[in-house]
C-alpha cells in the first residue's frame, strides 16, 4: 500500500500496484507504477541523505535490502529507506528518538531524510572520528563528504564538518560560509577552537604579540565554552628592572604610558616634547620637568653623553640603558650607556653632575654612568661632586660614579719668624798639659760640650768644641825626650752642630 499521500493518488490510478509495499512508494516524489512495484520511473527525482540524486530504479526486487550499518549508495538499498555518508561511502541506518542509537552513533536532525522536501527527520548518524582532528587538505577529513579542512585564528588547520543535511554535535555550530567561490555549510567548535572546550578550561597556550619593535610572548587563556581569550601579556604591568623585559608588551621595558622619553639625537626641548619616544626630549632635566607636567612617574634615557645639571625631584625615577631603538639592556652593553657630565650649579656655587636635596619621595636613578665635573684651576678651594645629597631618599641601581678633579687649594699665609734669642756659651775645654817640663806631643785638652738651644721645638743644639792643642810639637827621645819644636801646637776644630 502506499502511505504517502501524493504517492497514493498516483499509485491508486495506476493498475498493476496491488503488490507495492510502503518502503517501495514512500522515498520518492513521482510514483510510477511498473511491474508491480513502485518507482519514480528512472528519472533521479528523489534525494539522497546528503543532498545527492537518489536512483529509486537501482533497487531491483533480485537485490536484498540492506539492514542497520550495512554499506549503501541511495536509500532504496536500505530496508528502513535511510541511507547517510560516512567515510568512504554510506551506511544504512534508521530513525531515533534521542539517545536511542547504538554506540559510534548519534541521533540527529536530517535535512531530506523524510518523505517530503525540506523536512527533518532525526536518524542515527555515524559520529565523525575527524570532527576537530588535525589536517592538512580536504582529503585528510573524508574521502566521501564535503567535510573540509579549515583554518582557525591561531593559524591551526582541523577537520569541520559538513552540516548541509546533518545537523552538529552538541558543541559545535552549523556556520554557512564561503570556500573556494562556493557556498558550503561546516560543524564548527562553538567555543570558536577545536583545542578549547568545557574540559580543558584554564589551559593556557603561548602567542604573540606585536609592538612598535617588534614582537612580545603573551599567553592565551582556555574560557571553556567561550574559547579563547584574547593574547595577554606576562603582567599588566612593567617597572624596568635588571632583566630588561617588556613584561606589559608595550614595546620597552616600562610602561610606555607612563614616561618620558629623551634622547641627544633627534630630541628637542621644546614645549610637550618626550609624551612619545618618536619626539623625545633633549635633556634630563627637561625631562623631569615634563614628567611633573604630564603627572609621569619616571623618565627614559637613550644612550649618549648629556652634558647637564640634574636636579632630581621626588618620585621622577629616572632609567638609562636604551638604545635606538627602545630596547634596554645593561649600561656596559654597547650601544646602552648614557653618561651625564655635570658642570657649575649656579644654585649650590658648586660643580656637581646630580643634585639631590630634600626629596620626600624615593626617587631612582637607574643604569647609568655619571661623571663629576673637573672643576677650572681659577675656580680656587672648589670641590666636584657625582652625585649630593642632602635630607632625600635616593636609591642608585647599577650606577657607575666617576669622580672629577677638584680645583687646587690657595697659598698659606708666610709663617712667623723664628726667635733670634742669642745661644749660651759653649762649656770650657780641659787642660792638655801636666805642668811639668817634659816633652808631651799627643795629650789634648778635652773641647768644651756644645751650647743647648733654649728655645726648644726642632731646632738644633750647638756643636762641641774643639779639642786643645799639645803641649809640644814633636819630640825625640834616646834615654831622655827632647822636644823639637817645643811650642805648643794648635787646638783642633770644633765639632757641627746636631741636625733634627
Amino acid at each position: 500500500m502506499c502511505s504517502n499521500y501524493r504517492l497514493a493518488i498516483l499509485c491508486a490510478a495506476l493498475a498493476g500496484c496491488a503488490s507495492a509495499t510502503q518502503s517501495d512508494c514512500t522515498t520518492g516524489t513521482t510514483c510510477v507504477c511498473s511491474s508491480g512495484k513502485c518507482s519514480d520511473g528512472g528519472n533521479g527525482s528523489g534525494h539522497d541523505l546528503a543532498g545527492g540524486a537518489r536512483d529509486l530504479s537501482a533497487a531491483s526486487d533480485m537485490t536484498p535490502l540492506g539492514n542497520f550499518g550495512d554499506p549503501c549508495t541511495n536509500a532504496l538499498q536500505c530496508t528502513s529507506n535511510y541511507c547517510v555518508l560516512a567515510g568512504l561511502g554510506g551506511v544504512c541506518t534508521k530513525e531515533c528518538t534521542g539517545a536511542d542509537c547504538p554506540m559510534g552513533y548519534g541521533c540527529f536532525n536530517v535535512l531530506g531524510g523524510g518523505v517530503d522536501p525540506g523536512q527533518l527527520v532525526e536518524i542515527c548518524v555515524p559520529l565523525s572520528n575527524k570532527l576537530c582532528s588535525p589536517c592538512a587538505h580536504d582529503s585528510d577529513c573524508s574521502a566521501a563528504s564535503r567535510d573540509l579542512c579549515l583554518g582557525d585564528s591561531l593559524g591551526d588547520n582541523f577537520c569541520a564538518r559538513d552540516c548541509t543535511s546533518v545537523s552538529c554535535p552538541m558543541g559545535y555550530t552549523c556556520t554557512p560560509m564561503t570556500v573556494s567561490g562556493t557556498a558550503v555549510k561546516q560543524c564548527l567548535p562553538a567555543s570558536g577552537a577545536c583545542d578549547c572546550d568545557a574540559t580543558k578550561q584554564g589551559m593556557m597556550r603561548a602567542c604573540s604579540i606585536t609592538t612598535p619593535f617588534g614582537m612580545c610572548q603573551g599567553a592565551l587563556t582556555c574560557g571553556g565554552a567561550t574559547g579563547w581569550s584574547m593574547c595577554q601579556p606576562p603582567s599588566m604591568t612593567d617597572v624596568p628592572d635588571d632583566k630588561f623585559v617588556d613584561s606589559n608588551c608595550d614595546g620597552i621595558d616600562g610602561d610606555i604610558k607612563d614616561g618620558i622619553f629623551v634622547a641627544t639625537s633627534g630630541g628637542s626641548d621644546a614645549a610637550g616634547c618626550g609624551k612619545t619616544y618618536t619626539a623625545p626630549c633633549k635633556t634630563i632635566g627637561k625631562g623631569i620637568v615634563r614628567s611633573i607636567e604630564d603627572s609621569v612617574h619616571n623618565v627614559y634615557v637613550q644612550a649618549g653623553e648629556y652634558d647637564e645639571v640634574v636636579v632630581l625631584q621626588a618620585g621622577k625615577n629616572i632609567y638609562g640603558g636604551y638604545d635606538t631603538k627602545w630596547q634596554r639592556d645593561d649600561r656596559g652593553m654597547p650601544g646602552h650607556q648614557v653618561l651625564v657630565k655635570g658642570a657649575l650649579d649656579s644654585m649650590e656655587n658648586q660643580y656637581l653632575t646630580v643634585r639631590a636635596h630634600d626629596l620626600v619621595a624615593n626617587t631612582i636613578v637607574d643604569d647609568m654612568v655619571i661623571v663629576g665635573p673637573d672643576v677650572p684651576a681659577s675656580s680656587f678651594g672648589l670641590g666636584t661632586y657625582t652625585v649630593h645629597i642632602k635630607n632625600a631618599l635616593v636609591t642608585l641601581n647599577r650606577v657607575t660614579l666617576r669622580a672629577g678633579t677638584a680645583a687646587p687649594g690657595m697659598d698659606g699665609a708666610n709663617g712667623a719668624d723664628a726667635s733670634q734669642s742669642a745661644a749660651p756659651a759653649g762649656g770650657g775645654g780641659s787642660s792638655s798639659g801636666t805642668g811639668i817640663n817634659t816633652c808631651n806631643d799627643s795629650s789634648r785638652g778635652t773641647g768644651g760640650g756644645g751650647a743647648g738651644n733654649s728655645c726648644g721645638g726642632a731646632d738644633p743644639t750647638g756643636g762641641g768644641g774643639g779639642g786643645g792643642g799639645t803641649e809640644d810639637g814633636h819630640c825625640s827621645c834616646v834615654v831622655v825626650c827632647f822636644c823639637n819644636p817645643c811650642a805648643a801646637t794648635n787646638g783642633s776644630g770644633g765639632g757641627n752642630a746636631a741636625t733634627s
